[in-house]
């Protein structure tokens, strides 16, 4: 399965919504799947209002979260452009407060999860699962005339592999080049965020956010740049037993 999501079709369905503390963020989905299902990529970017809050909370599935603009502190981290969170299913985190500029972030997850579990209220419904919280350095999106003057493609681990197959890269390629980073044995579901450039895929190109979902039945998924280069976020999730 390979989904993708761009800012512009996103825009369509942009809505205001409101936290039950009453904090106010804009919500677009990106990729929208049903619940049901081994496989049902999810991905949203949150425009969360400057100076607010979203308490701290948990999901049911693993979520990787992409800060893409303003600031925030993410519990006791400081976050802003562009900063890679990972929490596993069933872990807490937050608060989110967001900066006087705001803060926008991309929510992904590859098994769809309805809503948010508020804590401490929610707790009791947490599973006794491994918890993890995982935070990679911030990095700075490449500059366009950077990218066009790449000579080979470059992969920049940001998350470290571990032992479940967790990891992520900021991957480079030069304008018209393809690469191909292995997944581990089995496979692994992905998600790439164009970070600078553009990407193609299917004839169509990818601008900067634009989402795309390669579940771990693509294991021979390559990033192809345009005729601009391209700078992907790769996230993978661990494999699943």
């Amino acid at each position: 399965m390979i989904r993708t999501g761009t800012l512009e079709r996103s825009r369509a369905n942009r809505r205001a919504l409101r936290t039950p503390n009453g904090t106010g963020y804009f919500k677009s989905d990106f990729i929208i799947s049903p619940v049901e299902g081994d496989v049902s990529p999810q991905a949203f970017l949150i425009e969360q209002e400057a100076d607010s809050v979203i308490r701290p909370h948990f999901h049911q599935e693993n979520q990787f979260q992409v800060i893409v603009d303003g600031s925030a502190t993410l519990g006791s981290h400081e976050v802003g452009p562009i900063n890679l969170h990972y929490a596993s299913r069933h872990t807490g985190y937050g608060p989110i407060s967001s900066g006087p500029r705001g803060v926008s972030y991309f929510s992904l997850r590859d098994r769809t999860t309805a809503q948010a579990f508020y804590l401490p209220e929610s707790r009791d419904l947490m599973e006794d699962v491994p918890r993890r919280n995982v935070f990679a350095e911030r990095f700075t999106a490449c500059a366009p005339e950077t990218l066009r003057l790449l000579a080979r493609s470059q992969v920049t681990p940001v998350i470290d592999p571990q032992l479940d197959g967790l990891s992520a890269w900021v991957a480079r390629v030069p304008p018209g080049k393809t690469l191909r980073i292995p997944t581990p044995d089995g496979g692994a579901d992905r998600f790439y965020m164009v970070s600078s450039g553009s990407m193609v895929l299917d004839g169509a190109e990818l601008p900067v956010l634009a989402m795309t979902f390669a579940s771990a039945v693509e294991p021979d998924f390559s990033i192809v740049a345009s005729a601009i280069g391209v700078e992907v976020l790769v996230m993978q999730y661990p494999v699943r037993s």
